[in-house]
Protein backbone atom coordinates (compact mmCIF):
# COMPACT_ATOMS: atom_id res chain seq x y z
CA UNK A 1 0.00 0.00 0.00
CA UNK A 2 2.69 2.45 0.66
CA UNK A 3 4.07 1.88 -2.71
CA UNK A 4 1.32 2.45 -4.16
CA UNK A 5 0.67 6.00 -2.72
CA UNK A 6 4.20 6.92 -2.81
CA UNK A 7 3.35 7.11 -6.38
CA UNK A 8 2.46 10.19 -7.79
CA UNK A 9 -0.17 10.53 -10.45
CA UNK A 10 2.34 11.25 -12.77
CA UNK A 11 3.38 8.33 -12.95
CA UNK A 12 0.77 6.54 -14.28
CA UNK A 13 -0.51 6.86 -17.81
CA UNK A 14 -4.33 7.08 -18.46
CA UNK A 15 -5.68 3.96 -20.08
CA UNK A 16 -6.78 4.86 -23.89
CA UNK A 17 -9.14 2.45 -24.82
CA UNK A 18 -8.40 3.50 -28.70
CA UNK A 19 -5.28 3.50 -28.67
CA UNK A 20 -3.16 1.20 -30.68
CA UNK A 21 -0.65 -1.56 -29.63
CA UNK A 22 2.84 -1.00 -30.09
CA UNK A 23 4.58 -2.79 -33.03
CA UNK A 24 7.61 -5.13 -32.51
CA UNK A 25 10.66 -4.77 -34.22
CA UNK A 26 10.71 -6.76 -37.47
CA UNK A 27 13.21 -9.98 -36.34
CA UNK A 28 13.60 -10.65 -39.90
CA UNK A 29 14.69 -7.68 -41.26
CA UNK A 30 17.10 -7.65 -38.34
CA UNK A 31 18.21 -10.77 -39.21
CA UNK A 32 18.70 -9.68 -42.79
CA UNK A 33 20.63 -6.61 -42.27
CA UNK A 34 22.86 -8.75 -40.07
CA UNK A 35 23.78 -11.08 -42.50
CA UNK A 36 24.57 -8.32 -44.92
CA UNK A 37 26.69 -6.80 -42.53
CA UNK A 38 28.72 -9.70 -41.88
CA UNK A 39 28.71 -10.78 -45.45
CA UNK A 40 26.73 -13.93 -45.00
CA UNK A 41 24.96 -16.13 -48.03
CA UNK A 42 20.89 -15.28 -47.53
CA UNK A 43 19.81 -18.35 -49.13
CA UNK A 44 21.12 -21.81 -50.32
CA UNK A 45 21.26 -20.48 -54.06
CA UNK A 46 24.24 -17.72 -52.91
CA UNK A 47 26.46 -20.77 -51.45
CA UNK A 48 29.30 -21.77 -53.75
CA UNK A 49 28.95 -24.99 -55.21
CA UNK A 50 32.67 -26.95 -56.30
CA UNK A 51 33.92 -27.05 -59.69
CA UNK A 52 33.07 -30.23 -62.02
CA UNK A 53 34.67 -28.97 -64.31
CA UNK A 54 37.82 -31.75 -64.03
CA UNK A 55 35.91 -34.64 -63.82
CA UNK A 56 35.40 -37.17 -66.58
CA UNK A 57 31.27 -37.84 -67.61
CA UNK A 58 29.76 -40.67 -65.46
CA UNK A 59 33.35 -40.53 -63.73
CA UNK A 60 30.89 -41.65 -60.13
CA UNK A 61 29.79 -45.09 -61.67
CA UNK A 62 33.50 -46.13 -61.28
CA UNK A 63 34.59 -48.09 -58.05
CA UNK A 64 37.67 -48.24 -56.27
CA UNK A 65 40.52 -49.01 -58.65
CA UNK A 66 42.91 -50.68 -56.33
CA UNK A 67 40.10 -53.06 -54.54
CA UNK A 68 37.36 -53.13 -56.72
CA UNK A 69 34.83 -52.34 -54.14
CA UNK A 70 32.24 -49.52 -54.46
CA UNK A 71 33.95 -46.08 -52.84
CA UNK A 72 33.13 -43.19 -50.92
CA UNK A 73 32.37 -40.69 -53.46
CA UNK A 74 33.54 -36.82 -52.95
CA UNK A 75 30.76 -34.01 -53.07
CA UNK A 76 32.25 -32.66 -56.53
CA UNK A 77 31.31 -36.40 -57.89
CA UNK A 78 28.01 -36.36 -56.65
CA UNK A 79 27.69 -33.13 -57.91
CA UNK A 80 28.24 -34.58 -61.26
CA UNK A 81 26.08 -37.52 -60.92
CA UNK A 82 23.09 -34.97 -60.39
CA UNK A 83 24.25 -32.91 -63.56
CA UNK A 84 25.21 -35.99 -65.40
CA UNK A 85 21.47 -37.10 -64.54
CA UNK A 86 19.58 -33.77 -65.24
CA UNK A 87 21.27 -33.76 -68.61
CA UNK A 88 19.92 -36.89 -69.39
CA UNK A 89 16.52 -36.02 -68.59
CA UNK A 90 16.95 -32.98 -70.19
CA UNK A 91 18.18 -34.59 -73.44
CA UNK A 92 15.68 -37.42 -73.54
CA UNK A 93 15.38 -39.14 -77.00
CA UNK A 94 11.18 -39.04 -78.95
CA UNK A 95 11.26 -42.10 -80.15
CA UNK A 96 10.51 -41.06 -83.76
CA UNK A 97 7.97 -43.12 -85.28
CA UNK A 98 6.00 -43.44 -88.06
CA UNK A 99 2.47 -44.92 -87.73
CA UNK A 100 1.65 -48.02 -88.67
CA UNK A 101 0.45 -48.57 -91.97
CA UNK A 102 -2.48 -51.24 -92.50
CA UNK A 103 -3.90 -52.07 -95.28
CA UNK A 104 -6.65 -55.26 -95.97
CA UNK A 105 -5.85 -58.53 -97.51
CA UNK A 106 -9.20 -60.27 -98.23
CA UNK A 107 -11.99 -59.94 -95.48
CA UNK A 108 -10.06 -61.18 -92.67
CA UNK A 109 -6.77 -60.56 -92.41
CA UNK A 110 -4.45 -57.04 -92.48
CA UNK A 111 -0.96 -55.91 -93.29
CA UNK A 112 0.89 -53.92 -91.31
CA UNK A 113 3.03 -52.89 -94.56
CA UNK A 114 5.90 -50.61 -92.38
CA UNK A 115 6.10 -53.49 -89.62
CA UNK A 116 10.08 -54.12 -90.68
CA UNK A 117 10.81 -49.92 -90.79
CA UNK A 118 9.32 -49.71 -87.40
CA UNK A 119 11.10 -52.44 -85.53
CA UNK A 120 14.15 -50.65 -87.12
CA UNK A 121 13.27 -47.39 -85.31
CA UNK A 122 13.03 -48.55 -81.91
CA UNK A 123 15.95 -51.09 -82.63
CA UNK A 124 14.20 -54.19 -81.40
CA UNK A 125 14.30 -57.52 -83.84
CA UNK A 126 10.61 -58.18 -85.82
CA UNK A 127 10.64 -61.67 -84.30
CA UNK A 128 10.08 -60.10 -80.46
CA UNK A 129 7.76 -57.58 -81.53
CA UNK A 130 5.96 -60.05 -83.59
CA UNK A 131 5.35 -62.13 -80.49
CA UNK A 132 4.51 -59.30 -78.63
CA UNK A 133 1.72 -57.72 -80.84
CA UNK A 134 0.10 -61.44 -81.89
CA UNK A 135 0.26 -61.79 -77.86
CA UNK A 136 -1.52 -58.94 -77.25
CA UNK A 137 -4.07 -59.17 -80.01
CA UNK A 138 -4.81 -63.23 -79.17
CA UNK A 139 -4.75 -63.89 -82.88
CA UNK A 140 -1.76 -65.29 -85.21
CA UNK A 141 -0.22 -64.16 -88.14
CA UNK A 142 3.52 -64.41 -90.12
CA UNK A 143 6.10 -62.22 -91.62
CA UNK A 144 6.33 -61.95 -95.13
CA UNK A 145 9.06 -61.63 -97.36
CA UNK A 146 8.80 -57.65 -98.19
CA UNK A 147 8.73 -56.96 -93.89
CA UNK A 148 5.27 -56.96 -93.71
CA UNK A 149 3.45 -58.54 -90.87
CA UNK A 150 0.22 -60.11 -92.07
CA UNK A 151 -2.18 -60.61 -89.11
CA UNK A 152 -5.30 -62.97 -89.09
CA UNK A 153 -8.10 -60.22 -87.75
CA UNK A 154 -9.43 -56.67 -88.48
CA UNK A 155 -7.09 -53.80 -86.95
CA UNK A 156 -6.56 -50.64 -87.04
CA UNK A 157 -3.55 -48.19 -87.41
CA UNK A 158 -4.16 -46.55 -83.96
CA UNK A 159 -4.85 -49.65 -82.15
CA UNK A 160 -1.55 -51.13 -83.35
CA UNK A 161 -0.07 -47.43 -82.78
CA UNK A 162 -1.23 -48.22 -79.10
CA UNK A 163 0.28 -51.71 -78.70
CA UNK A 164 3.66 -50.43 -80.19
CA UNK A 165 3.63 -47.43 -77.50
CA UNK A 166 3.09 -49.87 -75.10
CA UNK A 167 5.94 -52.22 -76.08
CA UNK A 168 8.37 -49.22 -75.85
CA UNK A 169 7.08 -48.99 -72.38
CA UNK A 170 7.81 -52.04 -71.53
CA UNK A 171 10.81 -53.51 -73.38
CA UNK A 172 12.22 -50.29 -74.99
CA UNK A 173 12.06 -47.33 -72.36
CA UNK A 174 14.84 -47.20 -69.39
CA UNK A 175 12.85 -47.02 -66.42
CA UNK A 176 15.37 -45.14 -64.38
CA UNK A 177 16.36 -42.02 -67.06
CA UNK A 178 13.92 -42.51 -69.35
CA UNK A 179 16.04 -42.71 -72.18
CA UNK A 180 15.12 -45.33 -75.25
CA UNK A 181 19.12 -45.76 -76.07
CA UNK A 182 18.80 -49.37 -74.49
CA UNK A 183 19.05 -53.03 -75.90
CA UNK A 184 17.77 -56.27 -74.68
CA UNK A 185 19.86 -58.97 -73.14
CA UNK A 186 19.07 -62.39 -71.92
CA UNK A 187 20.72 -64.15 -69.24
CA UNK A 188 19.89 -67.79 -67.11
CA UNK A 189 16.31 -67.59 -69.10
CA UNK A 190 15.35 -64.01 -67.70
CA UNK A 191 15.03 -60.79 -70.22
CA UNK A 192 17.21 -57.34 -69.53
CA UNK A 193 16.40 -54.14 -70.41
CA UNK A 194 20.21 -52.60 -70.52
CA UNK A 195 20.46 -49.07 -70.74
CA UNK A 196 23.42 -47.08 -72.22
CA UNK A 197 22.90 -44.05 -71.48
CA UNK A 198 22.25 -44.66 -67.64
CA UNK A 199 23.94 -48.15 -67.12
CA UNK A 200 20.84 -49.28 -65.20
CA UNK A 201 19.93 -53.19 -65.91
CA UNK A 202 15.92 -53.96 -65.70
CA UNK A 203 14.50 -57.06 -65.62
CA UNK A 204 11.46 -57.23 -67.97
CA UNK A 205 8.70 -60.29 -68.46
CA UNK A 206 9.41 -62.82 -71.42
CA UNK A 207 6.75 -63.16 -74.02
CA UNK A 208 5.39 -66.43 -74.26
CA UNK A 209 5.43 -66.05 -78.23
CA UNK A 210 2.38 -65.71 -80.38
CA UNK A 211 -0.48 -67.12 -80.37
CA UNK A 212 -1.09 -70.75 -81.29
CA UNK A 213 -4.29 -72.16 -83.34
CA UNK A 214 -4.62 -75.26 -82.21
CA UNK A 215 -6.31 -77.70 -84.60
CA UNK A 216 -8.53 -80.88 -83.77
CA UNK A 217 -7.15 -84.25 -84.55
CA UNK A 218 -9.67 -85.99 -87.03
CA UNK A 219 -9.92 -89.89 -85.98
CA UNK A 220 -9.37 -91.99 -88.82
Amino acid sequence: MEAIKSMSSGDLKEFDPNSKKPRRGNKKVDDEEQVQQEGLPQTYVDIPLPSTAGLAPKSWVEDDKNTGQERDYTYAELLKRIYDLLNIKGDTERVGIDPPEVGRIGSRKIGWTNFAANCNQISRKTKHVQAFVLTELGTDGSIGADGKLVIRGRYGSKQLENLLRKYILEYVMCKSCKQVNTELQKENRLTFVVCNSCGSRTSVQSIRGGYQVQKKRVAT
